[in-house]
């Protein structure tokens, strides 16, 4: 496939286009969250921030770039017939997902043997699949071909427009933790790298970038090594993000002038950082994106109290892989063959009767149900919720919300928009009489009144049915209405009779409830979140165990979007 030469556009990448870029990716998904888990800092010695890149509508951090490449080849080429691609997995997901949301065809192309999960996963998103080659090299010089002779624009692994986007992420966790020493990342064909350093440069810090590579697949140390391009005759290594044997010239002199160095991670290394972040953060990372803390744990005393970040660039790891990673995490270190082939198997145990491996069998199996349990626990939660607010039963809704905490959150919402809105009006040089009714409207009365309607059993309903009455209340913050009555709003809700209103309990309403779900997890063990478009609104939900449950405890709503967009 022909690659344009892209080391200065690279160079010339400015804070004011990632900016733009992260516009583009915000259209379509959340940030993702950034966590410091106090296991892994246990484990590293470090004070640990993990970028969950994994937590994106594909999995994984690629579909950045594919949002910000396809946005700028519809304003450039409208008459684009399609596009096509080489891939290993992520790329393509990103690139099917993001062409069909432009309304384009996608052609990807993979190597014979590739990761079945990631296959379907680009086939679902739409994409028409080839499969070519033994690795990925082999089908990025089949695409280049199928692109001349089809007439489809092709989409290199490693480009301007794919790093402006993929840049976002970086940009995201550097303007949050501005201060980290060092940050890992892996390194496949180096957009991910690329991207890290431009965000660095643009927001003129210091933080130092160390890529991450597998000693199966060493191309890119090599280069950095040598200070040129090197290529090698071998990416075999169960990270396939990281599965490059031939570097691109344009991001070996990136990472040449903005990374500190460049670490390898063996194969054993990367399975055991893959059973550590699920043990200690709960989360599945692929090999790629577990080789950043491979490296880190590598390299644990000489990054001893240091603030360090890590790159889990995705958790697409297929199946087979992920229960070998798991399994070799139960049975410890010593019971695993190093030099076995892949699709290798554990020992049993040395020494250990079968009746003791039985058992350890089985309370494993029983450990996972338990977990597995507790991880379904605030789902039922939040399904028990959603048929109450759209059956309007008043009196069970009533127990599953922290009534004083949903107040709470509203009313430092509402006041912290009043004030937002309040200091433009002055900044903009609004008049006297402007001046005076922002402030008065600003006020905490008016806008702890609104909150303390919303944050009621009716006022929830009203939400969530995305009612006029919803939209009455929060009009009440429109400099523009004076003199509206909440009570009048209020007194339009009309309230749940006894036995609540007919709602059918079947499953299509649940999902049609989660339209688009951004990204749900726990921030510890006893706090769950959600990011989910409830029709056309982006709410953000937290849920807190209280007792023997789950109950509501902050609903986070664009208000500005919500009244912006009222009759």
């Amino acid at each position: 496939m022909h690659q344009e030469r892209a080391s200065h556009a690279v160079k010339d990448i400015t804070l004011e286009q990632l900016e733009s870029a992260r516009a583009v990716v915000a259209r379509h998904m959340a940030p993702t969250p950034h966590i410091r888990w106090p296991l892994l800092v246990s484990r590293t010695g470090a004070k640990v921030w993990v970028k969950h890149e994994n937590h994106t509508p594909i999995g994984a951090f690629k579909i950045r770039g594919g949002l910000n490449y396809m946005n700028k080849l519809k304003s450039e080429q409208p008459d684009c017939p399609g596009v096509i691609t080489a891939t290993r997995g992520n790329h393509g997901q990103s690139v099917a997902l993001a062409a069909s949301l432009a309304g384009l065809p996608a052609t990807v192309l993979v190597p014979f043997g590739n990761n079945p999960e990631k296959n379907a996963a680009m086939k679902a998103f739409g994409a028409d699949l080839i499969e070519h080659g033994a690795d990925f090299q082999e089908a990025y010089e089949h695409a280049g071909g199928l692109a001349a002779e089809k007439g489809l624009r092709p989409i290199p692994p490693y480009h301007p427009w794919l790093i402006e986007g993929v840049g976002t992420y970086a940009l995201e966790f550097l303007s949050a933790e501005p201060d980290l020493d060092t940050v890992y990342v892996p390194i496949g064909m180096g957009s991910g790298i690329s991207g890290l350093i431009a965000a660095r440069d643009g927001l003129g810090l210091t933080t130092r970038i160390v890529g991450v590579v597998a000693e199966n697949a060493p191309c890119y140390a090599l280069s950095f090594e040598a200070g040129k391009p090197v290529a090698t005759h071998s990416s075999d290594t169960l990270a396939d993000g990281m599965a490059c044997r031939t570097p691109d010239a344009a991001a070996v002199e990136v990472i040449l002038r903005g990374a500190e160095r460049i670490v390898q991670v063996s194969e054993d290394e990367i399975l055991a950082a893959m059973g550590h972040y699920f043990t200690d953060t709960h989360n599945a990372a692929e090999g790629a994106g577990a080789a950043p803390l491979a490296a880190l744990i590598q390299e644990r005393d000489r990054m001893a109290g240091r603030k360090v970040g890590l790159i889990l660039s995705g958790g697409n790891a297929d199946r087979d892989l992920f229960t070998r990673a798991l399994e070799r995490k139960l049975k410890g270190d010593r019971h695993y063959t190093k030099d076995q082939p892949k699709g290798r198997k554990l020992k049993q145990s040395d020494g250990k009767p079968d009746g003791m491996g039985r058992l350890q069998k089985w309370t494993t199996i029983l450990a996972g149900c338990l977990m597995l349990a507790y991880l379904v626990w605030p789902y039922a939660s939040l399904t028990r919720i959603y048929f109450y607010l759209k059956g309007g039963d008043e009196a069970q809704l009533r127990q599953q919300v922290d009534w004083a905490s949903l107040r709470q959150g509203f009313r430092e919402d509402l006041n912290r928009y009043a004030q937002a809105e309040a200091r433009d009006l002055l900044g903009g040089g609004a008049k006297d009489s402007g001046v005076r009714l922002s402030l008065s409207w600003s006020s905490l009365s008016i806008t702890n009144q609104i909150a303390d309607v919303l944050a009621t059993p009716r006022g929830l309903i009203a939400i969530f049915d995305n009612s006029k009455e919803f939209r009455c209340v929060l009009r009440g913050l429109d400099p523009g209405q004076k003199g509206r009555s909440l009570k009048k709003c209020m007194e339009k809700i009309t309230p749940a009779s006894k036995g609540a209103r007919s709602y059918p309990v079947q499953g299509p309403n649940i999902i049609r409830w989660y339209e688009k779900l951004n990204y749900a997890f726990f921030t510890d063990p006893f706090t769950f979140q959600l990011d989910v478009m409830h029709g056309t609104l982006r709410m953000i939900l937290v849920l807190e165990r209280q007792g023997t449950g789950w109950k509501v405890t902050r609903i986070t709503l664009p208000f500005k979007e919500i009244i912006s967009q009222a009759p």
